[in-house]
């Protein structure tokens, strides 16, 4: 491995047992469509052909992509994924359709009265293409580039896109079946969270999440961004046992992406005494993180939180000293505003003025 993908996990490692205490990491995030992001994904191409792609067109961006990510060097490194948008009732024999740029997959008819009959076995072609896409690429990256496990679902998200909106519903109307749902669901993601994460780079005892960070090899990544639509009860209820079924099987410990109205659920994630790191976004399109941060602080109290902020509003946190250390911070982008880095130069001043940064708390 390079000397940039080591550091990198090795500050990761620090950050996961509390030592960064007076510092920050930070990790620049582009628009969609503008190369110098440290981390990237090769797109699966046409939706009509399930199978895997020519990626020897894709590999000639990849000196280029580490090129740009130099320059705009940050804490992380140049990292590689799968893309694979939302796809996730394609895992069960789902349709999958393209709406514009996005690729979404539709709710599975009948779906009670078929559960028994899923497909959603690892011959699944969609779960087939992202696998033996990752071992394609795997095969053939430079050490310049880590390989990251794109792998990120929730169980009650991936039962959201196979039940659709009726799931809703089903929490009063049909509890039994959607538990034996969730568990399905479960049962699903430890399978192929676990082959997606054997197959991603592997350095320091540890490999890359798709948030485009290490992490130790017994974290999964965890969503939940159902959780925006119904009540802290029936998280605890339904979600929570089958997030701790997942968890338990895959290593014990995991990362969090919570959407911004979910933080009603957080206490209950933190009580499990296994989440190693909260990832929060209230807005992409329009960051406003610095709103949160007391109220996060507050209740992560030593567990690190990873935050979405504008560079606007990360340059002014860091002025008025309101970040606290043992975090990770994103620096976004406004898409109304226009507001992320955009020279060589800007980016060497934040990361500058972020390796002098103190933190209060």
């Amino acid at each position: 491995m390079s000397e940039r993908i080591e550091n990198h996990a090795r500050k990761m490692k620090a950050l996961f047992r509390n030592q960064l205490r007076d510092g920050i990491v930070v990790h620049f995030v582009y628009p969609s469509g503008v190369l110098g992001t440290a981390f990237s994904n090769f797109s699966r191409g046409e939706t009509e052909c399930l199978k895997i792609p020519d990626y020897r067109d894709y590999l000639k961006e990849v000196p280029g992509l580490i090129e740009e990510s130099n320059r705009y060097a940050d804490d992380f490194c140049p990292l590689l994924g799968v893309r694979r948008d939302s796809i996730y009732s394609g895992y069960f024999g789902g349709e999958v359709l393209r709406n514009g740029s996005n690729i979404w997959s539709t709710p599975i008819p009948d779906l009670y009265e078929n559960l028994v009959r899923l497909p959603g076995g690892p011959d699944n072609p969609w779960r087939k293409w992202e696998t033996d896409a990752m071992d394609w690429l795997r095969g053939r990256l430079t050490n310049d580039i880590a390989l990251k496990n794109s792998c990120s679902y929730g169980p009650t998200d991936v039962a959201e896109a196979l039940r659709g909106t009726g799931i809703y519903m089903d929490f009063y109307e049909r509890p039994d079946a959607l538990r034996k749902l969730l568990g399905i669901c479960a049962d699903f993601l430890v399978d192929h969270y676990s082959r997606c994460r054997e197959l991603a780079t592997h350095v320091n005892d540890g490999f890359f999440s798709w948030q485009g960070f290490w992490v130790p090899l017994d974290c999964c990544s965890i969503t939940d961004d159902a959780a925006t639509n119904y009540s802290p009860d029936f998280f605890e209820e339904f979600s929570l046992p089958a997030i701790k079924s997942v968890v338990d099987r895959l290593g014990g410990r995991f990362e969090m992406h919570l959407e911004g109205s979910a933080v009603h659920i957080l206490d209950m994630l933190i009580k499990t005494k296994k989440l190693l790191i909260l990832q929060y976004t209230n807005n992409p399109k329009q960051p406003r993180g610095v709103t949160m941060i007391d109220t996060l602080r507050s209740k992560l109290d030593r567990i690190p939180a990873k935050i979405l902020l504008s560079n606007t509003e990360f340059r002014d946190a860091m002025k008025q000293r309101l970040l606290p250390g043992n975090w990770v911070y994103d620096v976004g982008f406004d898409v109304e505003s226009n507001d992320y880095v955009k020279s060589n130069e800007e980016a060497r001043e934040i990361m500058r003025k972020a390796a002098e940064y103190r933190p209060r708390f």
